[in-house]
């Protein structure tokens, strides 16, 4: 076969005849149904086909004006338009729920911080009033030290006694009930060993 010359396939769908059968064809294929009965009623094939109406019937959907069309693509719309307010509303209502939930953790923060404050003042308070005590209970005589120690409960002796010196502690131990001592003393081990 040589290639300066088309095949016979492609010269007679470019003559005359294969160009009035391709046109045809294609005519065919591009008319809506109702357009081809006309076509086929006046019996000739020079008619351009117009592109479908909405209110064309078809086999695949019902048919549908342009008003009606239009009807329902406004109330899309204005459902959209309605959803998008909606939409807005509710975010401008949770920016304020967020602003307000903000505040409200500052507030909480700052009250946090100063019963923070409150409590350790008052336990500075405490701990310098124990020390007090610690510095009364040194400075008594062990007799006078020992009566009054063997009246208070065994877990404040031991805080006591675990802020004095040993040779204040010892003195005043001797001098106390003998079960009470040996209580206190066994708190005070366990106390230096932790």
């Amino acid at each position: 076969m040589r290639m300066d010359r088309p095949p016979v396939f492609l010269r007679l769908l470019l003559g005359v005849g294969g160009l009035k059968i391709l046109l045809a064809v294609l005519f065919l294929f591009t008319l809506h149904p109702v357009e081809l009965l006309a076509v086929a009623d006046k019996g000739t094939t020079d008619a351009r086909p117009s592109p479908p109406l909405l209110s064309d019937k078809r086999d695949d959907a019902p048919a549908i004006t342009t008003s009606k069309a239009a009807e329902i693509l406004l109330t899309r719309i204005r459902r959209l338009k309605e959803r998008e307010a909606d939409l807005d509303q509710r975010e401008k209502n949770l920016e304020m729920l967020k602003s307000e939930i903000e505040t409200k953790i500052k507030e909480l923060k700052r009250l946090q911080a100063a019963l923070e404050s409150t409590v350790g003042q008052a336990r500075a308070q405490e701990n310098a009033r124990f020390q007090h005590l610690v510095g009364v209970y040194s400075a008594m005589q062990p007799q006078r030290a020992a009566t009054l120690l063997d009246k208070m409960e065994d877990k404040t002796v031991v805080k006591i006694f675990s802020l004095m010196k040993s040779r204040k502690v010892a003195a005043i131990l001797a001098l106390m009930d003998p079960d009470k001592a040996a209580r206190i003393s066994a708190a005070l081990t366990k106390r230096s060993a932790q």
